[in-house]
C-alpha cells in the first residue's frame, strides 16, 4: 500500500507521468514534447526586463516589463527595483513595518518603523522573569523565567515567534529562586545567575546553537562561600561581566559588599558594608566598574567618591566619556538622577522624556553607551550624550529588566497569578 501512495504524491507535485504498466514500469515524469519548452510560467526565464509566459508549451515574450505581483515595479535593480516580485507590499518606496523584512527594497530592514508591542504568553510559575539580548536570529531576545525547580529560557523575536522553553539549570540549593539575572556579552554569550531563598548563587553561560536555541557553554556551578548572599546585581562592564554581591558571613554575621569578574576566582572588590540598608548597584566605568557603598560610590581603581545621597538598587549607569573622564549617572533615593566622575559630583541630570522620575525609577546599563530608565509607566533608552534612542510605554507591572538586541530594544512586564503572562515591549530600532 505504500508504493501507490508515493506515486500519488509525486503525481500531484510534478505533473504528468508515464503509464505504470510497462515492463519494467516507467516511473519518471512525461518528458516535454519536441515542440514544448515549458509547462508553467515559472519554467520561462525572463528576457531582460520583459515578462515571459508559457503559452501553448512555448515560452513567449509579452513585450512588457515583468511585474508578477502587479505593484508596477519590475524585479531587479535594472527593471524597477522590486526585491520581491511576488509580494505587492514589497517595492521601492513602500512603508516599512516592524516585521524583519526590507519592504522598501533599500537594503535595510525596518528602518523608521514604528515600535511594535509583542504580547508573549509564557506559562511560568510566578512573575519573576528577566530579558537579555540573544544572537539566535535577527532581533531576538532571551526571556529567562523560573519554575519551582528550575530556570528556563524562551527565545522570542519582534514578531512574537517563540522557541520552545529550554531548561537552563535546576534548583538544587533552596526551595525557590528569589532573584534572576541574565546579561549578554559582546560575543553573544549570556550569563544567567539565579540567587536562591537560602542565599546560594547558581550560574551558567549559554550561547545560541545553530538553530537559535540556548546551548550550555560553562556550568552550571555554584559560588562556594561561607556566607549567605542577600543581594545581587550583574552588568557587562569593562569588557566582562561584573557580579556585585552583598553577603552575610556565617560565623560572624558581618555584612560585606563584593564584586567579581570571575565567579571561580576571589572577588576583585571586598569591603564591609557601612550601613545595612545600603542599596547594591554596579555599573561600567573607565576603571572597570563602579559600585555603590552607602552614600558613596567606589571605582575599580579604589577611588571613593561621596555623592551625599543613598543610591537606589540598580541605580547606576555609564553615560559616556568626555574630556573630564567617564560620566556615570545614579538614581538617588528621592528619584533624582545625578551625574559624577572620579573627580567629583557634577550635579543633577535630566533624562530624556522623564524630567522628574519617580522614586522607584531605575537605571539599567545595557553597555556600548546605551542606558535604560525604567519608570512606572515607560522605559526610555538613551545614548551616552543623553540622546533618546527609543521609548516604550509600559504599565505598573513592569519589572526591572530591559535589554537590547542589535538596534532593537525591549523591556519586560509580567502579571501576578498563575500562570503569569509575560509581555514583551519592543521597538524596531
Amino acid at each position: 500500500m505504500v508504493r501507490p501512495l508515493v506515486h500519488l504524491a509525486l503525481a500531484l507535485s510534478l505533473g504528468p507521468f508515464r503509464a505504470c504498466g510497462g515492463d519494467p514500469p516507467a516511473e519518471g515524469p512525461v518528458p516535454l514534447g519536441e515542440a514544448e519548452s515549458c509547462r508553467f510560467d515559472a519554467d520561462c526565464p525572463p528576457a531582460g526586463c520583459e515578462d515571459v509566459r508559457c503559452l501553448g508549451g512555448t515560452c513567449v515574450s509579452t513585450g512588457v516589463v515583468a511585474d508578477r505581483d502587479g505593484d508596477t515595479f519590475g524585479a531587479g535593480a535594472m527593471c524597477g527595483g522590486d526585491c520581491d516580485d511576488f509580494d505587492p507590499g514589497v517595492r521601492p518606496g513602500a512603508f516599512e513595518t516592524c516585521d524583519l523584512r526590507d519592504e522598501d527594497c533599500d537594503g535595510r530592514v525596518d528602518e523608521g518603523a514604528d515600535a511594535r508591542i509583542v504580547v508573549v504568553s509564557i506559562p511560568v510559575m510566578d512573575d519573576r522573569a528577566v530579558i537579555a539580548g540573544w544572537d539566535g536570529g535577527p532581533r531576538r531576545f532571551l526571556v529567562v523565567h523560573a519554575t519551582t525547580g528550575a530556570l528556563f529560557g524562551t527565545t522570542v523575536d519582534l514578531l512574537g515567534r517563540q522557541g520552545p522553553p529550554a531548561e537552563l539549570f535546576r534548583l538544587s540549593r533552596g526551595s525557590r529562586f528569589s532573584a534572576i539575572h541574565a546579561v549578554q556579552r559582546d560575543d553573544g554569550d549570556v550569563l544567567v545567575v539565579g540567587r536562591t531563598d537560602i542565599g546560594a548563587l547558581e550560574w551558567a553561560v549559554f550561547h545560541a546553537d545553530a538553530e537559535g536555541r540556548p546551548e550550555l557553554v560553562t556550568g552550571p556551578d555554584f559560588l562556594d562561600l561561607e556566607a549567605q548572599i542577600t543581594a545581587s546585581d550583574v552588568v557587562y562592564a569593562g569588557d566582562q561581566w561584573r557580579i556585585g554581591l552583598d553577603v552575610q558571613v556565617v560565623d560572624t554575621g558581618e555584612l560585606r559588599r563584593q564584586v567579581y569578574d570571575d565567579l571561580s576566582l576571589p572577588p576583585i572588590f571586598d569591603e564591609a558594608l557601612p550601613v545595612e540598608e545600603s542599596w547594591l548597584a554596579v555599573a561600567d566605568a573607565a576603571s572597570g566598574f563602579v559600585v555603590t557603598s552607602g552614600e558613596s560610590v567606589v571605582f575599580g581603581d579604589g577611588t571613593r567618591l561621596p555623592v551625599g545621597e543613598r543610591v537606589n538598587a540598580g541605580g547606576l549607569a555609564r553615560l559616556g566619556d568626555t574630556n573630564l573622564g567617564l560620566f556615570t549617572a545614579a538614581m538617588v533615593a528621592r528619584g533624582e538622577a545625578i551625574r559624577f566622575h572620579p573627580g567629583g559630583v557634577l550635579g543633577s541630570v535630566s533624562i530624556p522624556r522623564v524630567p522628574q522620575p519617580s522614586s522607584s525609577a531605575q537605571l539599567v546599563d545595557l553597555g556600548e553607551g546605551v542606558t535604560a530608565l525604567v519608570d512606572a509607566d515607560q522605559v526610555v533608552f538613551f545614548g551616552s550624550s543623553l540622546n533618546e534612542l527609543a521609548a516604550i510605554p509600559a504599565g505598573p507591572r513592569l519589572q526591572r529588566s530591559a535589554a537590547r538586541s542589535g538596534e532593537s530594544f525591549a523591556a519586560l512586564a509580567a502579571t501576578s497569578g498563575l500562570p503569569a503572562e509575560i509581555t514583551l515591549f519592543a521597538t524596531c530600532e
